[in-house]
């Protein structure tokens, strides 16, 4: 008897489903080692790179930005979250596009939601108007 519900369907179709998360507004968990916390952030997937190989992701964090650049997101609208957050979009990461995949694949409840259409207009609009935010990374991801 498998162990997860997951397991009853064939590889194929989870690696499917696990490729069908990693679109612009997927809410995932992981760990960003390059940050050097040792907790697993929520983040919300942006865009991806003109090359296709990679996605951008703001953070999902319990404090404000210091530059009061970020969304707020309230635990009544995602059923995840404990307490009010925001998403900080003053600053933005990296991921390969098959890192998600794989993760996803493996262990699908990383997979929390999407955001709404309304904050997602929202963090690309403070995104795209952060000052914080390179060139480089502007014209990698379209912002």
């Amino acid at each position: 008897m498998p162990d997860e519900l997951i397991e009853l369907f064939s590889e194929e179709f989870r690696r499917k489903h696990a490729s069908a998360l990693i679109v612009a507004d997927s809410i995932i968990i992981l760990e960003i080692p390059e940050f050097n916390i040792n907790h697993e952030k929520f983040i919300v997937l942006l865009t991806s790179s003109i090359q296709g190989n990679e996605f951008c992701a703001v953070c999902i964090n319990s404090n404000p930005s210091p530059r009061n650049n970020h969304v707020i997101i309230h635990p009544h609208e995602y059923h995840f979250l404990d307490h009010v957050s925001h998403v900080d979009c003053g600053s933005i990461i990296a991921f390969s596009k098959e890192y998600l995949k794989e993760l996803l694949f493996r262990e699908p409840h990383r997979y929390k939601g999407s955001i709404s259409e309304t904050a997602y207009i929202d963090i690309m609009l403070k995104v795209s108007q952060s000052l914080t935010i390179t060139d480089e990374q502007r014209e990698k991801f379209n912002l």
